[in-house]
């Protein structure tokens, strides 16, 4: 459906759709410059990619693959997230051997951007883990 909105009305005719989505409803109230950033990032894009984006997201499925992963994995989650669930993320960890996953409470789709503190000091932690003991 937002393929054929898009392709018929331009990225104005899907913003609304998709601000819900990426930055759940307390962050855009708590926070409108950065869902009037991120407006605008989706407004600067191009229909046509962003329906090529959209088609190839649909049909991509690599949970078969997971388990090839042989490096350190950290995935991150935010709890709020309806577009890549939470429940998403624990199927993820439990197909790739040793990863690691956190989940952001007050985070949905853009964790990096709704909660850009929390989520660096979890990724600078792991990081930092992992420099210690690279065999790990």
């Amino acid at each position: 459906a937002r393929v054929q909105a898009v392709q018929e009305g331009g990225m104005d005719a899907v913003v609304d759709q998709l601000l819900p989505r990426y930055l759940h409803a307390d962050c855009r109230e708590r926070a409108p410059a950065l869902e009037q950033r991120v407006r605008a990032t989706l407004l600067r894009q191009g229909p046509s990619s962003y329906a090529q984006a959209c088609r190839a997201v649909a049909s991509v499925d690599w949970t078969a693959q997971l388990h090839r992963i042989q490096c350190p994995t950290q995935v991150v989650a935010g709890a709020r997230d309806v577009a890549a669930t939470p429940e998403m993320a624990h199927d993820i960890v439990r197909a790739i051997p040793g990863s690691k996953l956190s989940i952001l409470p007050d985070a949905s789709h853009l964790s990096v951007a709704e909660c850009p503190g929390e989520f660096a000091a979890l990724v600078q932690a792991w990081l930092q883990g992992h420099a210690a003991h690279p065999a790990t």
